[in-house]
């Protein structure tokens, strides 16, 4: 009989209790790892929310105005967020990871939708630090345009209140020279326009940042700024408009003569011997500059006015009391960066009138000037008259060969005189009130007499000639090569000229004179007339009055018509 090998059978208590252990079991494996994810993840979580508490952390400080938290910006990184945080505000609006390689964590705060910087943390033990931190680029940009802002400000405030103070270092450099900010002071003090009223409008020029300050829709004026460094401007140049810039230069001329006249009144005259001396007055007679100017007894009550001929480029002045002229002068412009200054161009004083000028006489004269006789030291020029030396004799043409001085004094000559080895003087002439000439001494009349109906038939048939558009240098050439009067006179276009011209033409007021013996057989004069010419084309009437100086030579007792020169009016 074989043997039973199975186990004995549970009874029914039994096998519920096991049944209940092995669940127990499960549900205690499956509480150990569920627990242990939880705390896992619990654990995760409060990790990763340490950068983000320290992130809220960095940001709430800036909002409260302490930036010791960001490390690594610069000086003017820094000053540009704080800058901008004090005027706009920042709130915490986002913060979002953007990378976590190597357990970096970084951040970016905005601003009212505009990003403003960012920063990144690393963990430190059981703490987290920032290791790096960047401001944004508009941030930046932003605060560059305040700071250039604040300096355009800065004039538009000088503008609206009158005080140019804060700009003097500006003015020189960019043209504004002279005093030039007590100077715009006094210009501008009754153009101190409202500073609300002054608007920027803003532009970039070659690196440059330009502010046009606007008031009342008009342009005023003009600042250039240019950086320098970081944080820093640079006041580059200054302009006010065209308008303002006219009426300023304008200005600054009356105030220049105004000036003179100041020197003048206070006894002050040194300062300007310097123009004296450039304007011809001579350096060893100004000594008796300051007794002039103090011989005006009503010097005090002295005037300076503007001439009427002035003009934008040049102010001519006049300083005079109600009976006598003391001063005159004329002020041009002349280039100061972007202004026009005034120099002095030319300077005269009436009671005391330099003098410089020629006097012309032929060599053969011994010329003096206030009984001083001028010699080679004043001698600037020979020279022979046009035509003369060709036909003249060695010994005539000595004789009329000029000699031209240049005279200089303090005061115009009172003397002149001018005398021939013969003892015969010279004759005086006054061509302006510088220039001056001595000729031979006047021939008697036998030469008025001899040669008087000659030459008025000569001017005749030269009047009429005149007529026939001929060039000037023709006729001269022309006039040149007669061999005779008789010759000019009958023959030629003579009978052209007497067909058309006869009837049509009058001579009144004939004048032969001022007769000039340069030798036996040598002799000028001086002829003027007036001729009048009714054309044939119409009834066009014109009224010439020539002058000329006519040389004659005698050859084999008949008088040659050699040269002749026009005599300017």
């Amino acid at each position: 009989m074989a043997k039973n090998t199975h186990l004995p059978a549970l009874d029914k208590k039994s096998s519920r209790f096991f049944r209940f252990y092995t669940t127990l079991c499960w549900i205690l494996i499956l509480a150990c790892v569920f627990g242990w994810i939880y705390l896992y993840k619990t654990l995760n979580s409060y990790e990763a929310s340490l950068p983000a508490t320290y992130a809220d952390a960095i940001v709430k400080e800036i909002e409260d105005h302490h930036y010791s938290s960001l490390v690594g910006l610069s000086e003017y990184d820094l000053d540009a967020l704080k800058s901008h945080i004090s005027v706009y505000g920042m709130r915490f609006a986002e913060k979002k990871e953007l990378s976590r390689e190597k357990g970096d964590y970084t951040y970016r705060v905005s601003s009212q939708g505009m990003p403003l910087f960012s920063f990144t943390l690393t963990p430190d033990g059981a703490d987290w630090k920032t290791v790096s931190a960047s401001v944004e680029k508009a941030v930046v940009d932003e605060y560059t345009n305040t700071i250039s802002i604040r300096q355009a400000e800065l004039v538009a405030d000088c503008i609206s209140s009158g005080d140019y103070s804060a700009l003097y270092s500006v003015f020189e450099p960019t043209g504004y020279v002279d005093d030039s900010a007590e100077s715009l002071e006094a210009f501008m003090k009754d153009k101190k326009p409202a500073r609300d009223s002054i608007s920027f409008a803003v532009k970039d020029s070659d690196g440059k940042r330009v502010y046009d300050i606007v008031t009342e829709n008009s342009l005023f004026a003009r600042v250039t700024l240019s950086e320098v460094s970081e944080s820093q401007w640079q006041i580059d140049s200054f302009a006010l408009s065209d308008s303002l810039k006219n009426a300023y230069a304008l200005f600054l001329a009356d105030q220049n003569a105004a000036h003179i006249l100041t020197m003048l009144q206070n006894a002050e005259s040194e300062s300007l011997y310097p123009i004296c001396i450039a304007n011809g007055y001579p350096e060893a007679d100004l000594n008796r500059f300051d007794a002039l100017i103090r011989s005006v007894p009503s010097i005090g009550s002295a005037t300076c006015s503007l001439f009427e001929n002035s003009d934008a480029s040049s102010r001519s002045y006049l300083i005079s009391t109600e009976d006598k002229r003391i001063a005159s002068f004329t002020l041009a412009t002349r280039p100061a960066g972007d202004m026009k200054m005034w120099a002095v161009s030319s300077f005269e004083l009436p009671i005391w009138k330099p003098f410089e000028g020629t006097v012309t006489a032929p060599a053969c004269f011994t010329v003096t000037v206030d009984g001083k006789t001028l010699g080679a030291n004043d001698e600037i020029s020979r020279s022979v008259p046009k035509n003369i030396d060709r036909v003249l004799t060695e010994k005539a043409s000595d004789m009329v060969t000029e000699v031209t001085y240049r005279i200089k004094s303090a005061f115009p000559p009172e003397t002149m005189q001018a005398i021939r080895a013969d003892g015969a003087a010279g004759v005086y002439t006054a061509i302006s009130d510088r220039e001056f000439r001595f000729d031979l001494p006047t021939a008697d009349d036998r030469y008025k007499d001899e040669l008087n109906d000659f030459l008025v038939e000569f001017s005749q048939a030269w009047g009429r000639f005149s007529m026939n558009d001929t060039p000037y240098a023709e006729m001269v050439k022309y006039v040149e090569q007669l061999s005779t009067a008789y010759i000019y006179i009958y023959g030629g276009d003579y009978a052209w000229i007497k067909d058309h011209y006869e009837d049509k033409t009058s001579f009144a007021n004939f004048k032969a004179e001022h007769f000039i013996e340069y030798a036996e057989d040598i002799v000028s004069c001086d002829i003027s007339y007036d001729m009048t010419v009714v054309y044939v084309a119409g009834d066009t009437v014109e009224t010439y009055s020539p002058a000329y100086r006519i040389f004659l030579r005698k050859t084999q007792d008949q008088w040659k018509v050699f040269s002749f020169n026009t005599i300017a009016e």
